[in-house]
Order: structure tokens, then sequence, then C-alpha cells
């Protein structure tokens, strides 16, 4: 018999209620119980909870549990095939698994940050995760990736506790840089690029300074090749614009020049016999 909250007496039974149990034999197991409310002289009439299981659930807390272990192993589609159940019941096991450990966590404020962003669903939907990169786990995960929503996370700490940073690990977004210079002290003392992005960001300026060493080693060729095209295909009005250059690096021994013009001629369509139109 639960324990009777307050020391009242049994007022009366609920409605049978029935939770699944973990199989016996390879055969669904349920557990059906009538829970007593009791009579309490200051707070009324109360339901006893039933300590086998989570309140508002329907599996037992064994069988929760074989959904959690599960779940480490496979995506909840998986749970709800080798578990025969619904992925309402089986997201809710792990909403109210999550619940319990962060009532259970301890606030403090990890030494060694790493901060980065992750698509959910489709579009330019984002989150935040903010991780302990010493014991390699997620510490919060915030609602898209803008400067108010990281911060969030840093204003529940003091400023004594966010000075004990050393180190945050981040891409080059700039909302992330903008959220730590805003809350953490030393923050650009403390901001550590990740390698990917840090060795991108090098790679596309050393190429784009062989792009424009390129422009000048090639422009003068470039300029006689269009003096030569006007020469052999002359206009009435050579009024050209350029629109746009592409250089490319070199490939295969090679550089590709490639100019884009918009030439703008007025046509008399009286020759259209000599135009061919």
């Amino acid at each position: 018999m639960p324990d009777l909250p307050g020391g009242g007496t049994v007022y009366d039974h609920t409605p049978e209620q029935v939770w699944r149990h973990l199989d016996t034999c390879q055969c669904r197991t349920y557990v059906h119980a009538r829970l007593p409310r009791t009579a309490c002289p200051t707070d009324g009439v109360k339901q006893v909870p039933a300590p086998w299981a989570e309140a508002r659930s329907q599996f037992t807390r064994l069988f929760e549990t074989r959904v959690i272990d599960t779940c480490k192993e496979c995506d909840v589609a998986g749970v709800t095939r080798l578990l025969e159940t619904s992925w309402d019941a089986t997201w809710g096991v792990l909403t109210r698994a999550v619940a319990r450990g962060l009532a259970r966590k301890v606030k403090r404020v990890p030494a060694r940050l790493g901060i980065d962003e992750k698509a959910v669903g489709k579009g330019q939907d984002y989150e935040s995760l903010v991780c302990d990169l010493d014991r390699g786990t997620v510490v919060a995960v915030v609602e898209e990736r803008t400067q108010a929503s990281l911060e969030s996370y840093y204003r529940q700490f003091t400023a004594e506790e966010l000075r004990t940073i050393r180190a945050i690990a981040m891409d080059m977004w700039e909302r992330y840089i903008l959220a730590a210079a805003a809350c953490v002290p030393d923050a650009a003392q403390k901001i550590v690029f990740d390698r990917y992005h840090a060795t991108r960001y090098v790679k596309n300026e050393a190429a784009g300074s062989l792009n424009l060493d390129l422009v000048r080693d090639n422009r003068s060729q470039v300029e006689a090749d269009q003096h030569k095209t006007f020469n052999a295909y002359p206009l009435r009005s050579r009024k050209v614009e350029a629109i746009q250059v592409h250089h490319l690096v070199p490939g295969r021994h090679e550089v590709i020049d490639k100019l884009l013009l918009r030439v703008r001629a007025s046509v008399d369509f009286s020759q259209g016999a000599e135009l061919g139109v």
C-alpha cells in the first residue's frame, strides 16, 4: 500500500488504471490498480501516487528504463518498432527523463565551453548547443543562433562565475562572438575559433590574394584580347561596360580568365539583309 500523504485516511479509490510493464516470456504484461485517494484535514482529498510509475505515465518505471536504454542505441522510430510503442509515448518518456536529469543537475560553469549550431527540421531553423569540452557533455540547448539566445545562457551566472571560463571554442559566427564579448569578462582572450573554420578562412584569404595577383598579371593580356576582338567585330557604337570578371586559381598549369561583357550597340534594322535578321 502506498504511503498516505498527510497521514490522512482513505477517502475512496480512483477508477482502474493500467500501466505497461516489461514483457514476461515474450508476452505483454500490464499492471492494473485502483489508486487510493485520501482525505487530509489540511490539504483536502489527494490521490496517492503510484510508486511504480511516473505521474501521468502509461508505463512502469522499469519499462521506461527499457525505452531509455533502447533510445541510446537507435532513433525514436527504431524504438517504436522494437518495443511497439507510439511516437508520442516514446517521446514522452524521453521528455520526462530529461526533466529528471535537469532537476538533479548541479549549476556550474564549465572551464572550457564549446558552442555550435545544429539545424532542426527543414529550412533555416537552428538551435545553439553549449557543451562542456572537458566532460564531453551538452550543458544547454537554446533556441535559434542569435546573440540574445546565447546571452540567455551566460546571464544565468554571475560575473565572478563567468570569469572562471578559460576558453570558448566556436566558429566565426558573429552573433556568438558578440554574445561572449557582452557577457564574459576578457572574452577577447578566451575565444578560440575551431580548426575547421580557421583553416577555411585562411584558405579563402590566400585564394583571394592569389586572385588579385592573377588580375594584375593578366590585366594587360585581357585588355589586348579585348582590343583584338573589337577590331575583328566593329560595332556602330562601341559602348562596352564590364559587368564581372572571374579569375580562377591555377589548375592543371592553366589560368582560366573569363570576362563577362555587356555590349550596348545601336543596330540599324534597315540593314536586316546584311545582319541576317
